[in-house]
């Protein structure tokens, strides 16, 4: 037999899932007085204790709620104001006011009560009766309890709350502050706390006060207030127009047309714009909820939006660094996969992107620093890593004449194909002898690009493959690849995986004696795989493997050819190395040799070139930058697992 279920809450489920409304008291009362805004309130005062334990009141002179009303209102989780009372503010009855757009949406706010008190007083009135309501936390099948304690005959309307601090004591002067800020743009709503309340001139939000003048005879004031701390929405801040100290239409970000700030910013949720006009009544529609269309009112509206432009452009000129801040941290693992270099010219980029476009928006600065980034990751040191690995390691002099032609950009440069450097040793360390990693695909590719490993003399882009080369490697591996099988993929042509190694063959052409294309260098690669030791016979088959292309019909020229055959272990019994007729070399070594041998030219250059400036070091130079922390945190890798980790 089955029975219903029905949920269960979890004591505080409301603290917990409204967090921001109960427990950070500007925001609380920002949104208990919404709903006075929402329910056509012109006054609303607001009680403050100085101590808890006594009692916060909050009282406004709107439409009220019947018993039922707010039964409703209150008990459905998640009130969509919308969908049951539409967008439009209800006024009581008599009062004529303009249009209002409600804030309200999703019912959160009715819960802010609850940042100070655990339990609180409804008492709303409204069609002659008042009806008092305690709301009270709970848990288990309800999340709060309502229990209506009176109703009573009435000819006033609106709705008081009332109820004993036991929580957040809020400070009466830090809210009248932000309350004012939040709610100023309207001349007709009076807010006061403990019986206080502030004009706009007097408000110390008032951070600019500016005169200008339209259509030759008039003239109109601009005042900016700055509420310091943003709001969760955009409604209640935006550009205000005034007529006569009326509100014209709603707040926001748009003058006619044009879209003058993004309403997503800090900036939008913490600015408000009050345009004051002594004249231009027969300009606003009979209903306030907008101006007329007339040349007069297309010449206030470009004479408003050059003041504002001229406004916010030094407001938003003095948070180049935040926003610059703001924009990498949204990045900060991309910015923290970057190399030295990069992540300074990322720095860069952005901060002259926000200081020189105040007014653009943040997806496309976002943008913008994305299409770097990336283009930063495709970049490489090549030519300058080059110069230092054909020196020889006693080359001090020509080191030192070599570092004293650079820039800091070029030594940072450096630093940074070293450091990309370093993460492929480390990877190839990693992969390195672990029974789980697919080496044919993995480290092997790895390596054979890498051929600065075998030494400096091959750290050149001029070793590349060619149709000749494929052939070559082909017809030398023909046997095997009759036994084992193989794979050439379109995609590393350079590259023949046999079942039991990859073999690549690179070369270098050059010009012979009558100005035709030959073939001066060979690097030919052949890379064990699995727990592989070097012996005669692995030594034998690469020296066939010199002889074939000396002697093929295939290679013009008489190229020297170096063969290195790296494996996992070296039969020590048998000679590592041998050379044939001074053209054909051929090398044994381990995977675990080449690390270390790439560690130590990596780590001495890289040591070298930082004592040699020491700003690249310690990061001086990024230091200058308004990011300076966050880089420098992205750009800590002394924890960094590699590019495999």
């Amino acid at each position: 037999m089955s029975s219903k279920q029905i949920p269960l809450f979890e004591e505080n489920f409301i603290r917990r899932t409204h967090s921001a409304v109960v427990n950070q008291p500007d925001i609380a009362l920002t949104e208990l007085v919404a709903n006075c805004w929402d329910a056509g309130a012109c006054t609303v005062t607001i009680k403050i204790p100085d101590e808890r334990n006594k009692f916060l009141i909050i009282t406004d002179d709107g439409v009220g709620m019947t018993g039922d009303e707010f039964n409703h209102r209150w008990r459905t989780l998640s009130y969509d104001r919308k969908r049951h009372q539409g967008e439009s503010v209800e006024f009581p009855p008599g009062k004529n006011r303009k249009p209002r757009r409600a804030y309200g949406r999703n019912g959160v706010g009715r819960h802010a009560m609850f940042c100070f008190c655990d339990e609180y007083e409804v008492i709303t009135a409204k069609n002659g009766t008042k009806t008092t309501f305690k709301v009270v936390e709970s848990s288990g099948g309800h999340p709060f309890e309502i229990i209506k304690t009176s109703e009573t005959s009435s000819d006033t309307h609106g709705t008081t709350l009332k109820g004993k601090i036991v929580r957040t004591l809020p400070h009466p002067e830090e809210m009248l502050e932000v309350l004012s800020a939040r709610f100023m743009y309207d001349p007709e709503f009076y807010l006061s706390v403990n019986g206080n309340c502030l004009d706009l001139i007097d408000h110390s939000g008032l951070i600019l006060q500016k005169t200008f003048e339209f259509a030759d005879e008039h003239e109109g004031e601009v005042y900016v207030i700055d509420s310091k701390d943003s709001s969760r929405t955009k409604y209640q801040h935006g550009i205000a127009f005034w007529v006569g100290g009326r509100l014209v239409g709603n707040p926001s970000w748009n003058i006619g047309h044009r879209s003058l700030l993004d309403g997503r910013t800090k900036e939008a949720k913490r600015l408000t714009f009050i345009i004051k006009l002594d004249s231009l009544h027969d300009n606003v529609e009979y209903d306030w909820s907008c101006f007329r269309d007339s040349q007069l009112t297309k010449q206030l509206f470009d004479a408003s939006i050059a003041a504002i432009v001229e406004i916010l452009k030094d407001i938003l000129s003095k948070r180049v660094e935040e926003r610059t801040r703001e924009v990498i941290d949204q990045r900060r693992e991309e910015v923290a996969n970057l190399l030295p270099m990069a992540r300074l010219e990322v720095a860069e980029f952005t901060r002259e992107v926000t200081m020189n476009q105040p007014f653009a928006t943040t997806e496309l600065i976002e943008a913008a620093v994305d299409a770097l980034i990336n283009l930063e990751n495709s970049r490489s040191g090549q030519a300058l890593i080059q110069k230092l690995s054909q020196m020889g390691s006693d080359d001090i002099a020509g080191l030192n004449k070599l570092l004293d032609e650079w820039t800091v950009r070029d030594a940072l440069t450096v630093l940074d194909e070293v450091g990309r450097r370093i993460r492929i040793v480390e990877a190839i360390e990693k992969l390195n002898g672990d029974p789980n990693v697919d080496e044919l695909h993995t480290l092997h590719p790895l390596v054979a690009q890498a051929r600065w490993l075998f030494g400096p003399e091959y750290d050149s882009p001029y070793y590349i493959s060619n149709v000749t080369l494929q052939t070559v490697i082909f017809k030398l591996t023909q046997k095997r690849v009759r036994t084992t099988g193989a794979e050439n993929p379109r995609k590393r042509p350079d590259l023949l995986f046999l079942e039991d190694a990859t073999i690549s063959l690179t070369g270098v052409d050059g010009v012979n004696a009558d100005g035709f294309s030959t073939l001066e260098k060979m690097l030919l690669l052949e890379l064990k795989k699995g727990e592989s030791t070097i012996g005669r016979a692995e030594m034998q088959q690469a020296e066939e493997y010199v002889e074939e292309i000396m002697h093929s019909s295939h290679i013009e020229g008489e190229p020297r050819i170096h063969a290195y055959v790296v494996g996992h272990k070296i039969d020590h019994t048998r000679t590592t190395s041998r050379n044939l007729d001074n053209r054909g070399f051929i090398t044994a070594c381990t995977y675990n040799q080449l690390v270390r041998t790439a560690n130590m030219r990596l780590f001495s250059l890289r040591d070298y070139v930082e004592v040699r400036y020491p700003e690249t070091a310690d990061s001086n130079l990024i230091k200058t930058l308004a990011v300076q922390r966050d880089l420098l945190m992205y750009g800590d890798h002394s924890n960094s697992k590699g590019i495999c980790g």
